[in-house]
């Protein structure tokens, strides 16, 4: 009654030889932690339809990459659309100021409202380089290899 709260976390192994558990006792942060968190406030929104239907991605960090993913490609959006939108298609950053840019990595290109943007380069060893960054205002359209669009617009910060 008199300390902070506290989370029990219990991980319990079955096994031929029987049940064996771990206890773990995690001290619950005060509130003078939470200065420490993330800022997770909504930066922008894309949104976009593909072979699966509307969507609409609330950005919430710094950074976040786009593309079709698969098992050694992670990315933030995973889109279902046709193969030339690349497994990690582009990349998208908010700097500091609240800018916004933009950085192909595909193989196909991207453009922001039908100009084309850097794209990404093959070095001599075959591996593809994301292209330079490119600034990006809000509201815009971003094409994806011809294949898919996606709108993109930044929400206003305090």
């Amino acid at each position: 009654f008199g300390g902070p709260a506290t989370t029990r976390i219990v991980k319990a192994v079955v096994s031929d030889a029987g049940r064996s558990s771990t206890t773990i006792e995690v001290p619950q942060a005060s509130p003078a932690a939470a200065v420490n968190e993330p800022d997770l406030r909504e930066r922008a929104t894309l949104t976009y339809d593909d072979e699966q239907g509307h969507h609409q991605f609330s950005m919430c960090k710094d950074t976040l990459s786009v593309g079709r993913g698969g098992s050694a490609v992670w990315v933030d959006i995973q889109v279902f659309a046709a193969p030339k939108v690349s497994r990690e298609h582009f990349r998208l950053r908010r700097d500091p100021s609240g800018r916004f840019f933009i950085q192909d990595a595909s193989s196909w290109g991207t453009s922001v409202d039908g100009i084309a943007i850097p794209r990404a380069v093959r070095s001599d060893a075959g591996v593809l380089r994301p292209g330079a960054e490119h600034a990006i205002a809000s509201p815009c359209r971003i094409d994806l290899a011809g294949a898919l669009t996606m709108h993109f617009e930044a929400k206003p910060q305090p």
